[in-house]
């Protein structure tokens, strides 16, 4: 989100890498950085305390819980949603067994009371079919992969790069 952000808004915002989103919101709350791009559901309990402030939201519904000072809704390529939650199954699943466990997620996702939770901590209910789960997946290879690119982001090893000093 931070590219696609950087990207579309044409500014450069510079990538420090963490190795959780614990020690990020910390480093945020402590004032050891700016800023941090997080799922909602991560920062929304700090932005309730206000230890946090949340700036924005940048996914293609208005977060209906907290006014934020940046609206970006649909516009500048936020038109999907930037991160899920997705149950997933081995790859010889027989396809009742599939549909029926399907069925019955999207049924308890959107029981009343499942609802309230999620939206409570800032999570929409997308529920649908198989079919519409591999293309939110297609899609996303495609659109983040063409924001990587040109970002020019490289895969590593895992090892810090020369001069972390954070490892």
């Amino acid at each position: 989100m931070g590219e696609l952000f950087n990207q579309t808004a044409g500014v450069a915002i510079s990538h420090v890498p963490y190795r959780g989103v614990a020690p990020a919101l910390q480093d945020v709350v402590a004032g050891h950085i700016p800023m941090a791009y997080l799922s909602i559901s991560n920062a929304i309990a700090l932005g309730d305390t206000r230890s946090i402030k949340i700036l924005a939201v940048l996914e293609p519904a208005r977060f209906s819980r907290r006014p934020t000072s940046l609206d970006v809704g649909s516009g500048a390529g936020f038109k999907k949603p930037s991160s899920w939650f997705g149950l997933f199954g081995p790859a010889g699943l027989p396809a009742p067994i599939a549909t029926r466990l399907n069925g019955e997620i999207v049924k308890a996702l959107n029981a009343p009371e499942v609802r309230a939770k999620l939206d409570e901590n800032g999570m929409a209910v997308l529920g649908g079919t198989p079919d519409d789960f591999s293309a939110l997946i297609a899609d996303g290879i495609v659109r983040y992969g063409a924001i990587i690119k040109a970002a020019g982001v490289q895969a590593n090893d895992g090892a810090p790069a020369k001069g972390d000093c954070r490892s």
